[in-house]
C-alpha cells in the first residue's frame, strides 16, 4: 500500500469522526469543536507543532505543543492561534 493510499484511508477515518461527532451532537460547529478537541490531544499527546498560514500573506504562526498540556489548555491556544491569523490577515 502506498503512502497516499493510507493517507486516503486516514482521512476517511478523520471524516467518520466528524461525522459521527456531528450525528451525537447534532450540529456542526460542535462537531468541528470536538475535531479541536481531538488535534489539542493529539499535539499534546506527540509534541507535535501545527503552523498556520493565510494562503497569499507571509504571516505563518506556530503552535507547539508542551508535554503534558493538557486538552483544553491546547485546544484554547490553537484557537488563539488561529484568532490571531484572522486578525492579522483582516489588517494586511
Amino acid at each position: 500500500m502506498t503512502q497516499e493510499e493510507r493517507l486516503h484511508i486516514a482521512r476517511n477515518l478523520i471524516v467518520a469522526g466528524i461525522e459521527m461527532a456531528f450525528q451525537v451532537t447534532g450540529s456542526g460547529l460542535a462537531a468541528l469543536e470536538e475535531t479541536e478537541t481531538a488535534m489539542g490531544a493529539f499535539l499534546a499527546a506527540h509534541k507535535n507543532q501545527v503552523s498556520v498560514a493565510q494562503p497569499g500573506s507571509d504571516i505563518t504562526l506556530n503552535y507547539y505543543a508542551a508535554p503534558g498540556e493538557s486538552t483544553e489548555t491546547a485546544k484554547q491556544r490553537a484557537r488563539e492561534m488561529f484568532n490571531e491569523l484572522v486578525l492579522q490577515a483582516s489588517r494586511a
